[in-house]
């Protein structure tokens, strides 16, 4: 199907105020409101490491750290026990940390996410 854009139409678009657009106030080049990120690459290739600086890291390398009020933790059993208690989220809640990516864990989040909303928090 070919698109052609036509640069006199009357059409008006009205934006709607949300205040899920909120700034989050975090440094480029991440995106200063709530948005999702996919984070992809061959084991070994720094997905986790680079996952936990952003979420953790203090001072100049802090990114997300403090921004949420609820972080949902997925990541293979045996990656979250290789590092023990060194692990960055070895104290996260056990409520929201999970070890698959299953229709259950979807169920969970979705869940605790819909109640927060209910009681109007903010929850990502």
């Amino acid at each position: 199907m070919l698109i052609s854009e036509n640069d006199d139409s009357d059409l008006k678009i009205k934006p709607t105020d949300q205040n899920i657009d909120g700034k989050l106030g975090v440094p480029p080049p991440f995106i200063d409101k709530p948005a999702v990120y996919v984070v992809v690459g061959s084991m070994g290739s720094g997905k986790s490491s680079f996952m936990n600086s952003i979420m953790t890291s203090t001072g100049k390398g802090e990114v997300f750290r403090h921004k949420f009020d609820y972080v949902f933790y997925a990541t293979p059993r045996e990656c979250f026990e290789s590092e023990g208690e060194h692990h960055p989220f070895a104290k996260h809640s056990p409520s929201r940390t999970f070890f698959d990516l299953s229709a259950k864990t979807f169920d969970i989040i979705d869940t605790t996410c819909s109640k927060q909303k209910m009681k109007k928090r903010i929850v990502v």
